[in-house]
């Protein structure tokens, strides 16, 4: 990556059509992130359009439907005519899932594969992406709500059946893409551990495992000017890896594994002092002193080491709107364009907290924010 950003940074400005190719090649999409801390996390649609589709392979198994080509009429049709106001989905909450501690990125290149040998080459360019490494931890709620009156959810989701329905499908595609994987020469993931349940999330997660695999119609795009078909499977992976030339097949990554788990109280607890301890580095780091050098004089003076307290410089926003993120569990302060953020709810009083944390509105008070977009007053006004 380091090479391909300084063959950008010398390419020859005087051909325009080539320069402006090359740069919206170099595009990196980035993963989402906490403004506060620049940590990434996973939002908590993602995580429940995984759990929706292994569901819908769940109930294609014991429906017989009468229209199978509207994606949307099959899915009524498999969840007992839900609508948006019946849809039993809508009792299943999912917040987002917050990063535990210091977790860094990487930079890969997602690589287009063909599934079965070929003497041609996949057409698919190449992408640059953010990702996060194996071995990263997150942590959010999942809960199931009861329906407020008989007719309000026909068919409501049960815990056991809809996790029993993400172990299965999942399980089922992690072996089907191995078995892929290991036809062309390319080495499969890790299995989850034994009270773990995969689930995949994220881009390039495979058209298998967002499609509900008895009315699968995957659309392949074939030359210039020659109309698309369609099929039960995929003809290509994209898979990460650290070259987008000289591509080494062994060290290719499928993308988008990840493990689900319930936590036990004791290992919430101890999750949670990890990201206390983290919390609590990174702020004595932010307000850390920074040394300098300072250049005096012309020609021949001395250089001088000198330590300088890093005061952040404070602002004043009288007004702004104070809200709370309970999937991020941290403060929003906004003011115009402007946003500043804290994590956690020691500094909000209590004359303005039952209707921050209860009532769940915003509330307008005088916010002090340092440099950094950090709240670190809160005056009611």
């Amino acid at each position: 990556f380091v090479r391909h950003y300084n063959r950008t940074l010398n390419l020859p400005v005087g051909n325009t059509r080539v320069l402006q190719q090359e740069l919206n090649r170099f595009m990196v999409g980035r993963t989402s992130f906490l403004p506060s801390t620049d940590r990434p996390y996973i939002p908590g649609s993602a995580l429940k359009g995984a759990l929706r589709t292994a569901y819908l392979n769940h109930a294609a198994k014991s429906c017989s439907l009468r229209e199978t080509r509207d994606a949307r009429k099959v899915e009524t049709q498999l969840l007992s005519g839900g609508s948006f106001g019946t849809d039993p989905f809508r009792l299943l909450k999912v917040s987002d899932f917050s990063p535990v501690g210091g977790i860094e990125t990487g930079i890969v290149y997602a690589v287009n594969e063909k599934k079965k040998p070929s003497p041609f080459p996949a057409r698919g360019p190449y992408q640059i992406l953010e990702v996060i490494p194996p071995g990263a931890l997150f942590h959010g709620v999942i809960s199931l709500e009861s329906p407020v009156s008989k007719g309000q959810v026909s068919a409501p989701l049960d815990e056991e059946t809809l996790f029993e329905s993400v172990r299965s499908f999942f399980s089922n595609e992690k072996i089907r893409e191995d078995k892929e994987l290991r036809a062309i020469n390319i080495p499969a993931s890790p299995d989850a551990c034994a009270k773990g349940k995969l689930v995949r999330i994220g881009r390039h997660s495979g058209a298998e495992s967002l499609t509900i695999g008895a009315y699968r119609n995957i659309k392949i795009m074939k030359g210039k000017n020659e109309s698309p078909r369609y099929e039960k499977s995929a003809t290509t992976f994209w898979l990460a890896s650290s070259h987008d030339k000289g591509i080494e097949k062994q060290k290719l990554k499928p993308f988008g594994w990840a493990e689900l788990l319930e936590l036990s109280s004791d290992e919430a607890l101890r999750l949670n002092d990890s990201e206390v301890a983290w919390k609590n580095e990174f702020e004595a780091l932010q307000n850390s002193s920074v040394t300098h050098l300072q250049q005096l004089g012309s020609s021949g003076a001395q250089q001088t080491l000198e330590t300088t307290s890093k005061t952040p410089t404070e602002d004043t926003w009288i007004g702004a709107a104070l809200s709370w993120d309970p999937g991020r569990q941290q403060l929003i302060a906004s003011l115009g364009n402007k946003k500043a953020y804290a994590a956690g709810k020691e500094l909000v009083p209590e004359t303005i907290a039952r209707n921050i944390f209860v009532k769940k509105k915003p509330v307008k008070a005088t916010i002090v924010v340092n440099s950094s977009f950090k709240i670190i007053r809160i005056d009611p006004l």
